[in-house]
C-alpha cells in the first residue's frame, strides 16, 4: 500500500462520525485480509507465525495479530480496552507478544517515568522491524491520534512528525 492508496481511502471517509469510524476500520479489515491470504496462499503465513498459531488465526478467522502495551497511569487501562476492541473489530487476533503484525503501545503525558519507557522499548523494536518488516507499531498517546511508527528512526522522540510514517490512522483519540 503506497501513499496514493492511503488518500484515496482518506478522500472516501464518511465525515460523521460513527460512519467515519466503521468506514476505517472496514478499510483496516480488508487491508490485513488480503495480505493475510495473500500470504497464505504463498506459504509465507505458515513460515512466519508458525503451525500452531497459523492454525488458530485461520480457525478464528483472523488475518493476523495485535499486542496492546499499557504504560502510566491506570486510567490508560481503559484506553487500552477500547483500542483492543478496535483490534479485534478489523480482525487482528489478541496476543501479549510484542513481535504481533500490530503492536501498539499506549503511554500518557503525566508520568514521565512512562514516556521514558516506552520511548526505549521503541527503540528495541527497531531490531525486530528488520527480522519482520511486515510489523506496524503504534504509539497512542494522550495527546495524539496514533501515530504509525518506524522502529529506531534517530531523532524520533525529539521530533513526532518522525515518528508519523504516513499520515493515516485508523483511530483518533477524540472517537473513543
Amino acid at each position: 500500500m503506497n501513499n496514493q492508496d492511503f488518500e484515496r481511502i482518506q478522500q472516501a471517509a464518511p465525515a460523521e462520525e460513527p460512519a467515519r469510524q466503521n468506514y476505517f476500520i472496514n478499510q483496516a479489515r480488508q487491508i490485513f485480509k488480503s495480505r493475510f491470504e495473500a500470504e497464505a496462499a504463498s506459504g509465507k503465513a505458515e513460515e512466519r507465525y508458525g503451525a500452531e498459531l497459523f492454525a488458530k488465526l485461520k480457525e478464528g478467522g483472523y488475518s493476523g495479530t495485535f499486542c496492546v502495551v499499557t504504560f502510566g497511569c491506570q486510567m490508560n487501562a481503559r484506553d487500552s480496552e477500547k483500542l483492543e476492541g478496535v483490534l479485534e473489530a478489523v480482525g487482528l487476533m489478541r496476543t501479549e507478544n510484542e513481535d504481533s503484525d500490530f503492536t501498539l503501545y499506549n503511554t500518557c503525558t503525566v508520568r514521565e517515568n512512562a514516556n521514558q519507557r516506552v520511548y526505549g522499548r521503541l527503540g528495541q523494536l527497531g531490531a525486530r522491524k528488520k527480522k519482520h518488516p511486515h510489523m506496524m507499531i503504534a504509539l497512542w498517546h494522550d495527546d495524539w491520534p496514533v501515530r504509525l511508527h518506524d522502529a529506531g528512526i534517530p531523532g524520533g522522540r525529539k521530533n513526532p512528525k518522525i515518528l508519523s510514517f504516513c499520515r493515516f490512522d485508523f483511530w483518533n483519540s477524540q472517537y473513543l
